[in-house]
Formats: structure tokens, C-alpha cells, sequence
């Protein structure tokens, strides 16, 4: 599965196309973020592995920044 692919296909659909004919990109950007709070961190262990990093949900939301939480778990990851 491609997401942008199939983005691509759905802005050509005969219903939707009219809605971008004529329009003008004025820049790009993408954020996916996993954000919900201490709460909705999943089990982080499992028989043989872990979740480390944006799997696990580090994010520090405020400020967008998810590099260094992620760098950090894969750090204690890998000496544990």
C-alpha cells in the first residue's frame, strides 16, 4: 500500500477532482503524530522484543519533537 499513490488517485476521482481544478499549491508539509498522553502508552515489553521509539508513543507533543525520546528508548534498549 502506497499512501501517496493512492492520494494521487483519490484527488482524480470524478467527484473530487473539481474541488483542487485551478488551485495552487502553496507549499508542502506532512505530520503524522501518535499523541494521547502518558495514558494511552501501550505495553512497552513482549516475550522476545519491545517498543521503543514512535511505536511506543514517546512524543513530546507541545514541541513536535519525538527524535530525541525515541533516540533515548532505543539507547536503553539496547543496553538492557
Amino acid at each position: 500500500l502506497n499512501p501517496f499513490k493512492m492520494f494521487q488517485t483519490w484527488k482524480t476521482h470524478s467527484s473530487v477532482r473539481p474541488t483542487f481544478e485551478g488551485g495552487e499549491r502553496l507549499s508542502y508539509g506532512a505530520r503524522a503524530l501518535n499523541e494521547g498522553g502518558f495514558q494511552c502508552i501501550p505495553k512497552l515489553t513482549f516475550p522476545g522484543g519491545a517498543l521503543v521509539g514512535c511505536a511506543a508513543g514517546f512524543l513530546n507533543v507541545p514541541k513536535i519533537k519525538g527524535t530525541h525520546t525515541a533516540m533515548k528508548s532505543g539507547m536503553l534498549a539496547a543496553e538492557a
